[in-house]
């Protein structure tokens, strides 16, 4: 929530989530270095203040804004406590008509000083950021990146409002009309639908569900049923599991990195387009962006480790771009207010052969 509202760090302690039940059990401790939990709060501070301004500057302004905790589970040794907790947000954008969601997992660290629980250490282990700066080992340094925001942000609209100007378009992209079998509406309201949950009908992998969530979507789109899994819609035709889309064989459809090699691949029967963008730039104007998936940077080597599904924009601004995701599970988020910073690797499919 801090994301989104003005809260000092200090609220979120164990008196306010000691009123649900609790699983309480004992463990082991190691020797704690404060300096790392005074530098780890100092970086969720920084976090906060970088998402708050990016959502600023880009007009992400929501209402009808509301959070749920729920502690799933407190480990409780002398003066030092581990909570794992998950938060779900609930929002409207100003300038949208559905309603976007977050599911978020926390493990906070919190220590007893003078009789008092205070937060010692604040790290979401799925989200974006905390991958990449506070899990990673990329630095982070609050006014340089809000200067490098600053400065993509400005070289993307005045790319966008040249190419308005010069093409005498309307401030929308233009519509992109498919000719092939693939149809992203229903890619788009398989999304939707399973943004926030589970479909029992699929192997769940858990806090590793992003791809395997993201080929369901083209799966959809390709005409497969939601209630059980028909191998027609899907490529089970490859010598091993990396060399065919197929639900049941893991690989190319639950793993990012998998399923790039597999629709490069010569042989591939998901037929599908290809782009790539650079950090901080923005949707071409002839690529279509609904029903397509995306691939992001969210590890500190540069891995395109998560997978997400476009599922409509107001423009191709980046913040613009609407998607939805598992694991953490999002519903109708901005691309360009969660990923301010990160390029990705975006795949339209378009048919099955």
């Amino acid at each position: 929530m801090y994301l989104f509202e003005d809260n000092d760090l200090d609220s979120l302690s164990i008196a306010l989530v000691m009123e649900n039940p609790l699983n309480i059990q004992q463990f082991k401790q190691n020797r704690i270095e404060l300096r790392e939990f005074a530098d780890n709060l100092e970086l969720v501070n920084d976090k906060v203040s970088y998402y708050k301004y990016v959502r600023s500057a880009q007009e992400g302004f929501v209402n009808d804004f509301t959070q749920k905790y729920t502690v799933k589970n407190i480990q409780i040794c002398d003066n030092v406590a581990v909570a794992n907790i998950t938060e779900l947000l609930t929002w409207q954008y100003v300038d949208y008509d559905l309603p976007s969601a977050a599911e978020i997992n926390y493990n906070v660290t919190l220590i007893m000083t003078e009789d008092k629980w205070l937060v010692a250490s604040v790290v979401a282990p799925e989200e974006y950021f905390d991958q990449k700066y506070i899990i990673g080992d990329t630095e982070f340094n609050l006014d340089t990146k809000i200067t490098q925001f600053n400065v993509r942000y400005a070289t993307e609209k005045a790319e966008y409002n040249a190419y308005l100007e010069n093409e005498n378009r309307i401030s929308e992209a233009p519509t992109i009309i498919r000719t092939s079998s693939y149809d992203p509406d229903k890619a788009v309201a398989y999304a939707q639908k399973w943004a926030m949950s589970r479909n029992d009908a699929f192997i769940d992998f858990g806090n590793v569900d992003c791809m395997n969530f993201a080929s369901q979507c083209i799966y959809a789109g390709l005409g497969g049923p939601e209630n059980t899994p028909d191998t027609d819609y899907m490529d089970k035709s490859g010598s091993d599991k990396t060399e065919r889309w197929y639900w049941n064989d893991y690989e190319s459809w639950c793993s990012c990195s998998d399923f790039r090699n597999y629709v490069n691949g010569s042989d591939a029967a998901l037929n599908t387009g290809i782009y790539e963008i650079e950090n901080g730039g923005q949707m071409p104007f002839w690529h279509t962006i609904v029903g397509s998936i995306a691939h992001v940077n969210t590890e500190a080597g540069g891995e395109y480790g998560h997978a997400i599904v476009f599922i409509g924009y107001e423009s191709p601004l980046l913040k613009d771009i609407y998607f939805c995701a598992h694991s953490t599970n999002r519903l109708n988020e901005k691309f360009g207010l969660h990923y301010p910073d990160s390029p990705a690797y975006v795949i339209t499919p378009e048919s099955l052969s």
